[in-house]
């Protein structure tokens, strides 16, 4: 069900985020399908709204996800890499 979640372009970015970000650290995705999520939820022709809602679920932007970027070299990897 995450990997639907995930996956579908429907479904609300932060909802997208956070099945992606729950995926990642079960390993039930591996790292370049984790960027893959990414690099299509963050694409150009994406609203900046949803993009940004996107980052805030699989960050965990509620629960001090910045600090977890500075934290987690994997997932601040992931997200140098699509920068």
């Amino acid at each position: 069900v995450l990997h639907r979640i995930a996956a579908h372009d429907r479904v609300p970015g932060l909802l997208r985020g956070r099945a992606a970000r729950l995926l990642l650290d079960e390993e039930r995705i591996p790292d370049d399908g984790a960027a893959l999520l990414m690099s299509r939820a963050l694409s150009p022709g994406t609203p900046p709204s949803d993009a940004a809602a996107w980052i805030d679920g699989f960050a965990g932007a509620a629960a001090d996800g910045g600090l977890l970027l500075v934290h987690d070299g994997r997932l601040r990897g992931l997200v140098d890499a699509w920068l």
